[in-house]
């Protein structure tokens, strides 16, 4: 999913936030890592692109956000 991240419209990023999954992920990373999320997006909204990438990098790797995003993944292949 990552590598094909550029070719998502906002149109298809809506679609999968709104998804089952896309809630589930969305609520996962605003309860259990809600102060690197909101480091990340101070981050970016400062220019801090570098470091904004490497707190999201962070939260990537936690393996129940890995999961969800495999899930979202799969549902997007069809």
């Amino acid at each position: 999913m990552n590598e094909n991240f550029n070719n998502f419209s906002s149109k298809d990023i809506m679609k999968l936030a709104n998804s089952d999954v896309g809630r589930q992920l969305i609520t996962y990373l605003q309860q259990k890592n809600s102060k690197e999320l909101s480091a990340a997006m101070n981050q970016a909204a400062a220019g801090d692109y570098s470091q904004a990438k490497q707190t999201v990098s962070e939260l990537l790797s936690d393996p129940k956000t890995m999961q969800l995003l495999e899930q979202l993944r799969r549902s997007q292949n069809g």
